[in-house]
């Protein structure tokens, strides 16, 4: 189950979820559905359409019923572009953060294994429609969010440390960390054997091996990836 981390920039969240949303598939987070400023739970699944939300409004009631699980309408929640349909991939990261400076929080979606990103703006009306175009999904420029340092990244080749390539065996993990410290994500390959190099943007996001580091970049370049202990020295 993925769960997005709880945002409390609105003071008050409710905590009676108990095991609601803990299937295998599910996708739990925080959102204030009904306006009232305290955070709602929202639930989807990431392999079907089945949605619900407990809303304070509602009573905190988790019941089908109240909840409006698995069908609920849009109406239930329409402030959440999960609850919506948008970034329910697995391997999605879903943030918020103020992107075109109006004072209203904007839904980032990037994905941990890909460089995939896109936005929803509250400055566009809140779309999350990528038939046409509004979020820029699956590559969304940094104008659309330049304020965000997990969204502005070095661009990633095919090739390169590609997850889902047929040779690799599951052998490359692609991660994503400011190595470099200039506010701009830099990209992370790693393998099973201790391979290791970096496309960082302090480097003008070059790719050939003796810029990367590949195999074997060293330790100090990579130490805001070790303090977040994504990497064992």
């Amino acid at each position: 189950m993925l769960v997005w981390p709880t945002a409390l920039a609105l003071g008050r969240e409710l905590t009676q979820a108990g095991d609601w949303c803990t299937q295998a598939n599910a996708i739990r987070q925080y959102a204030d559905c009904d306006g009232d400023s305290i955070l709602d739970w929202v639930c989807v699944e990431s392999y079907t359409t089945a949605r619900g939300a407990i809303r304070s409004s509602a009573g905190c009631y988790s019941d089908d019923g109240h909840a409006g699980w698995p069908t609920a309408p849009d109406s239930y929640c329409p402030s959440s572009p999960l609850f919506l349909g948008w970034c329910t991939q697995e391997n999605a990261i879903l943030q918020s953060t103020e992107c075109d400076g109006d004072g209203i929080l904007d839904w980032i979606c990037t994905e941990s294994s890909t460089t995939a990103r896109g936005v929803v703006r509250s400055s566009n009306g809140c779309s999350s429609d990528e038939w046409t175009g509004a979020t820029g999904w699956p590559t969304a420029p940094n104008s659309y969010c330049p304020s965000s340092s997990l969204f502005l990244t070095c661009p990633r080749p095919n090739y390169w440390c590609d997850p889902t390539e047929a040779n690799n065996n599951g052998n490359w993990t692609l991660r994503q960390a400011d190595c470099d410290g200039d506010g701009i994500v830099d990209l992370v390959c790693t393998d099973m054997d201790g391979r290791r190099g970096v496309i960082r943007s302090a480097s003008g996001c070059q790719i050939d091996d003796a810029i990367t580091g590949w195999p074997s970049i060293r330790t100090h370049q990579l130490l805001p990836l070790y303090a977040s202990s994504l990497v064992t020295p």
